[in-house]
């Protein structure tokens, strides 16, 4: 097998421009001298290529009005969702990640999968101050209690007044309450009190209620409405509705998007019924993510370098709020040390509403490398090579392919990088993949990374040495193909193919220089070609 260079710039480039060049520079002139298309159609050509859409009708507008250039319409579509979603796919397919990220059947570094152990009882985001605990006593039915983590900073007050005024204080902030009740300390949990005067569903014995500290069941009219009728902070007796905001903001309908859908029966992984839209979202962000980051470096204008380098990740409310829970920090064990963490300390941000999908940078941590060290990247190839291949694909436009003429010769050798047949292809793949040593080798589910010394993670490409998987950035990166082949993408991306051989003599070095003389920037690229005749001329 021999790699092949998508590009070919410099040997195959060279022998073309001999025999063809002056050809194809007068077909390439052809071109230009057709007619201007009218305005309408080269806004709905750059808009459907970089937004799969064509409705931007204000833009539209200032486009064929004249107020706006091309350069200025492709500058404001990279800043939609559309165009994220659309690069994002773009580069998902690029990439061949293709599957979806079952994140919730991933193996952690505790033999478990992530999602294990979470029942109807345990929800997957929590408040600051209250928690959502469900009743089977009617559908859409349950309470709110103390969250767990308000209440652990509450354990070391000794004085019950002073534990009153901090209880006043937080639910004052978060829900609008007046004055709370009465609580006494029960064990582990702190309670409100009297037991037997506030929940009326429970009418056997105050150590039941002691046990569970329970509250008035709740519809989901109430919780949609954002309210809690005879919340136990109010006095006892009390009727007045007290209102937390956001519940439904952040949770959505009947809690859709917080807690687990109430079909499902124990583990997660055995449910008997719908799934609610929390596990969903989570599939698709993890899935999309490594797309993201991509689309993400192309609307920021930043260098496109930073695909591989950069130790950023964006997330959506969903992603993050999950991450900063307990079945999230699985995850996060099974990457490198010290991800999403500063000074030990996680930068996540644990309140951010569940329902916000827009896509936030987030630093990982300095061990992550761009696309390469996330959670699609990892799962979606089942071996060292795979992630080579694809990764040398994608970034570098360079696939393996059998040389044609060469014949399977019968061979004893076990070294593939010495192999007849194979060892055109292994004698660079082989040394490549070990750039992903820390990484599993087998198994795509099970991906922990691994930064035991025994691990051999330093690898190599065209004479350039480095480790780990931020080290193969490094390597590619000043490489000219990755340069190269970023380009030759932005042109996919825009013209829906890749580049004819007249093409890569009468557009490429243009575009090239566009490049460089934008920092390295795809969006520069993106301009210059709606610019170009593929979109101003009627010949495309």
């Amino acid at each position: 097998m021999r790699k092949i260079t998508f590009l070919a710039l410099s040997t195959g480039l060279a022998w073309s421009c001999i025999f063809g060049f002056d050809v194809v520079e007068k077909r390439y002139a052809s071109a230009q001298t057709q007619p201007n298309l009218p305005r309408e159609r080269v806004f709905d050509r750059v808009a459907l290529a970089l937004t799969g859409s064509l409705a931007h009708p204000e833009l539209k507008a200032s486009y064929v009005g004249g107020t706006k250039n091309i350069s200025e319409v492709v500058q404001t579509l990279t800043k939609t969702d559309q165009f994220l979603f659309t690069t994002a796919r773009f580069w998902l397919a690029k990439m061949k990640i293709s599957g979806i990220t079952d994140f919730e059947n991933i193996t952690t570094t505790g033999n478990r999968t992530v999602m294990q152990s979470m029942t109807p009882e345990n929800r997957t985001e929590r408040s600051r101050t209250l928690e959502w605990v469900s009743s089977g006593a009617f559908t859409g039915g349950g309470y709110f209690r103390l969250s767990s983590d308000f209440e652990v900073t509450l354990q070391g007050v000794a004085d019950d007044l002073t534990l009153v005024r901090q209880i006043q204080n937080k639910s004052q902030v978060d829900c609008q309450m007046g004055t709370p009740r009465e609580f006494i300390r029960n064990g582990g949990r702190i309670c409100p009190a009297p037991f037997n005067k506030f929940d009326p569903n429970l009418t056997t014995t105050t150590a039941i209620q002691k046990s569970t500290c329970t509250i008035p069941a709740l519809t989901s009219a109430e919780i949609n409405a954002n309210v809690v009728n005879g919340l136990w902070f109010a006095p006892p007796g009390a009727s007045e509705t007290r209102v937390c905001p956001g519940v439904k903001e952040r949770c959505g309908e009947r809690l859709q998007n917080c807690f687990p859908g109430e079909q499902i029966q124990g583990n997660i992984n055995a449910y008997n019924g719908p799934l609610n839209s929390l596990i969903p979202n989570l599939r698709r962000d993890f899935t999309t993510e490594p797309g993201m980051i991509a689309a993400m470096v192309i609307r920021d204008a930043r260098p496109w370098e930073d695909v591989l380098r950069t130790s950023e990740a964006p997330m959506t409310g969903a992603l993050e709020s999950f991450l900063a829970t307990a079945w999230g920090s699985r995850i996060l064990e099974n990457m490198p040390s010290g991800s999403y963490r500063k000074d030990g300390e996680l930068i996540l941000d644990a309140t951010r509403n569940v329902n916000d999908r827009n896509w936030v940078w987030r630093d990982r941590g300095p061990l992550h490398a761009g696309v390469l060290t996330t959670i699609a990247f990892q799962k979606a190839f089942n071996g060292w090579r795979a992630k080579s291949a694809s990764s040398l694909d994608a970034f570098l436009c360079r696939v393996f392919a059998v040389p044609e003429g060469v014949a399977v010769l019968p061979s004893a050798e076990v070294d593939l990088t010495r192999k007849p047949y194979c060892q055109s292809c292994h004698s660079v793949l082989e040394p490549l993949s070990l750039f992903f040593g820390r990484w599993p080798n087998l198994g795509n589910n099970n991906f922990i990374y691994n930064p035991g010394a025994d691990r051999v993670a330093t690898g190599s490409f065209e004479n350039m040495t480095n480790a780990d998987t931020n080290g193969l950035a490094k390597v590619y990166t000043s490489t000219k193909d990755f340069h190269d082949c970023g380009v030759a993408r932005a042109f996919e991306l825009m013209v829906g193919r890749s580049m004819n051989q007249q093409e890569l003599i009468s557009a490429m070095p243009a575009l090239q220089k566009v490049y460089r003389d934008g920092g390295n920037q795809i969006l520069p690229v993106l301009q210059a070609i709606a610019a170009g005749p593929l979109f101003e001329r009627s010949r495309q």
